[in-house]
């Protein structure tokens, strides 16, 4: 048998080059050649379509998030309809050199005053009309399969599961995503034009809902249209902030706008932020309140604008105040996606479950601390990794029947990690290369927590993204994490 191979070896690779003599002696028709390049010219000069109806911001500016880095891994220009049930109405003011998002009512109002559906549609059709005229290449020539069979039922599967998060195993989800009517008939219009349709999860569910790796590689900010911004202006002038000064945003989550009754441990103390606040108001700047009107009103300060409970409050102002802020200081809510669309450095407090959440680099995040009740003490960052039930319990009953309890960070804690923050804008060092030590390690032995332990869940339950970056405060690593299984009082 040996011997036999040796002597079909050669053989073989005679024969191979045999083959790719003659295709040299005999190249494909020209034409043929021109055709199919022509095919894929025209299915990369077509925009891909999506469509968003979430009714939670968080969501809502997630599934953009997703759309716009997707339509960009294809190298594809993008269209997002936005249904007229989305919770945030002015996301049509967006756009970037790739995307254009178009808010449904104002076309149909177009059609309803009398101007007629040929004009209403002139609208749809000037989005497709970008101010490019030769498309460029800004991702490497050795493209996947995946992205070479977009187009292809099967390619699009391919690229499903490749753009969802990292899992072990698949668990169904407490919480669903569906469409409303209007994106049901989307999905039925568009069946047979699968390869024009952007689809960067495979299902609004579970695993597929929240593909991290996606946003880290390909993401574009977007910005606000410029003919919009001197409305922005004027906003800033209403609120009062002066133009030569500069302010943050302050989210601090309460139940009242979603009506979570069962995670009320979530909820924070507003008081818990006023040192902070006297700080950013002592540096010159302003504090603008994010939020509703259902939130606690905030005790007076000259530096501080209730925005939340003003009437100025709509989803333009949202946007653009979260654009421009020099840095968002947000908690565990949909609010905190909000200024990741356009880059914005956030500094997210009272975090938990300890997981990933940044696809971007301006980001600072610090944990709850999590309370031992057969201890007595609060537990240290390394112990509460040593559990591998630490990113289980999820509603107040589950952490009821346990020993922990979730406890939010201190006044200290959250001045900290804003003052860190402020640094880290004022340098630039917002990268990687940027981190110390400390952050690097925690962020390698929370990622490796995750992936081994059984009880992960997913989205619903417990927020597991290990693919996501998470740099930690520095202050607050040095005061939880230690290695002797106590918190240090130090700060």
């Amino acid at each position: 048998m040996a011997a036999r191979s040796v002597v079909q070896t050669p053989l073989r690779l005679r024969a191979l080059a045999s083959a790719f003599t003659l295709a040299s002696l005999y190249p494909m028709n020209p034409k043929t050649v021109e055709r199919a390049d022509e095919s894929r010219e025209r299915q990369h000069s077509r925009p891909l379509l999506a469509f968003i109806s979430a009714d939670r911001i968080g969501h809502q500016a997630w599934e953009a998030t997703l759309h716009c880095s997707y339509a960009r891994r294809l190298n594809r220009r993008l269209i997002v309809l936005l249904s007229p049930g989305v919770i945030n109405r002015s996301f049509g003011i967006l756009q970037s050199r790739d995307a254009r998002f178009i808010q449904l009512p104002d076309i149909l109002l177009l059609s309803l005053l009398g101007r007629g559906i040929k004009k209403a549609l002139k609208r749809i059709l000037e989005c497709f009309q970008f101010s490019r005229s030769k498309r460029e290449r800004p991702f490497p020539s050795n493209r996947t399969a995946i992205d070479r069979s977009c187009g292809h039922a099967r390619g699009q599967r391919l690229a499903e599961r490749a753009g969802g998060v990292f899992t072990r195993r698949r668990h169904s989800s407490r919480y669903r995503f569906s469409n409303d009517a209007l994106g049901r008939i989307f999905d039925l219009i568009m069946t047979p034009w699968c390869s024009s349709r952007s689809t960067p999860f495979a299902q609004l569910n579970g695993d597929d809902y929240f593909g991290f790796r996606l946003p880290r590689a390909y993401f574009s900010p977007l910005y606000i249209r410029e003919e919009m911004k001197i409305r922005g202006h004027d906003l800033l002038r209403d609120l009062g902030i002066d133009g030569s000064r500069w302010y943050v945003c302050l989210h601090v989550r309460e139940a009242g706008w979603v009506g979570d009754h069962e995670r009320l441990w979530k909820n924070q103390d507003i008081l818990n932020y006023l040192p902070m606040i006297d700080y950013i108001g002592s540096l010159g700047g302003y504090v603008v309140r994010m939020g509703d009107d259902t939130m606690t009103p905030m005790p007076e300060r000259a530096h501080l604008i209730d925005y939340a409970r003003s009437r100025h409050r709509s989803g333009f102002a949202d946007l653009y105040l979260c654009s421009t802020a020099r840095v968002f200081i947000g908690c565990h809510s949909g609010l905190r996606t909000l200024p990741s669309l356009f880059n914005t450095p956030t500094v997210s407090v009272n975090v938990w479950p300890l997981s990933p959440l940044d696809f971007h680099e301006r980001h600072l995040t610090i944990f709850s601390t999590v309370f031992s009740k057969p201890l007595g003490r609060p537990l240290a960052l390394e112990e509460v990794l040593s559990d591998p039930s630490f990113c289980y319990r999820s509603t107040d009953t589950e952490y009821e029947a346990s020993d922990w309890r979730i406890q939010e960070n201190t006044a200290e804690d959250i001045l900290e990690a804003v003052r860190e923050m402020l640094g880290i804008v004022d340098r630039g060092h917002y990268g990687v290369e940027h981190w110390s030590p400390e952050q690097v390690e925690f962020q390698a032995q929370l990622q490796t927590a995750l992936r081994t332990s059984p009880f992960v869940r997913t989205y619903g339950d417990t927020m597991f993204y290990p693919d996501a970056l998470c740099r930690t405060g520095s202050s607050y690593l040095r005061r939880y994490k230690c290695s002797k299984g106590r918190p240090s009082t130090a700060g």
